[in-house]
């Protein structure tokens, strides 16, 4: 395990959901969208979701679809076993994906590449376990929003859930270098959205940004 993967392990160990949304506002929109993507492709599909955390993204598929995931924290895959999910605990930046090639319909990445050295090798390992014609549904935090420049063109400081010091996410993507990266590996984009931006100080306001 390498030095990224045990800081990744020790940071999800300890993981007890989101603080900066406490009532999982901006949280369950982005779940709600992903599972739309999913459910598009019609029931029985055979899904993935890779750093599934507790399960919680994938649980109410599970009535309809097989749903395995992968997942470096024991205590986490054990919350999403607890959820239906067929978890296997393994290091994916270090190991690789642990399934044959072309095995499932839907691959699931739900704000993971942002924690990931080897961008490359994971978007690579994605293309290769689904099987031709599936999909991969990915999710990233965009540090090109509204406030961005202001942040650091005033106080000097990253844009929010960037990239920073002591920060868990190592990767920083905008649509345009996310779409570089998920083409130089063999990916294809179909659709793309945004979500709403949410500001934490501010609970009961939503603002519709680039995001």
């Amino acid at each position: 395990m390498n030095s990224n993967s045990n800081f990744q392990k020790k940071i999800y160990e300890r993981w007890r959901g989101y603080p900066f949304d406490p009532d999982l506002k901006a949280i369950n929109i982005r779940y709600e969208k992903m599972r739309k993507y999913i459910e598009e492709e019609g029931k029985g599909k055979t899904i993935l979701d890779l750093g599934c955390a507790d399960g919680s993204l994938l649980e109410p598929l599970t009535r309809d679809h097989t749903v395995h995931g992968v997942e470096i924290s024991e205590s986490l895959s054990e919350a999403a076993k607890k959820r239906g999910l067929l978890v296997t605990t393994a290091d994916v930046e270090q190991e690789g994906i642990p399934f044959p090639s072309e095995t499932f319909d839907v691959v699931v990445a739900g704000e993971i590449l942002e924690h990931i050295v080897e961008t490359d090798f994971f978007l690579t390992e994605c293309n290769r376990v689904l099987k031709p014609g599936g999909k991969l549904v990915l999710a990233v935090p965009n540090i090109n929003t509204f406030f961005s420049p202001f942040l650091m063109f005033l106080f000097d400081y990253p844009p929010p859930l960037a990239a920073r010091y002591q920060s868990e996410h190592i990767r920083d993507f905008t649509f345009s270098t996310l779409r570089i990266a998920l083409e130089s590996n063999g990916l294809t984009i179909e659709k793309k959205r945004g979500t709403l931006f949410y500001i934490p100080v501010f609970p009961n306001s939503f603002l519709k940004l680039r995001s």
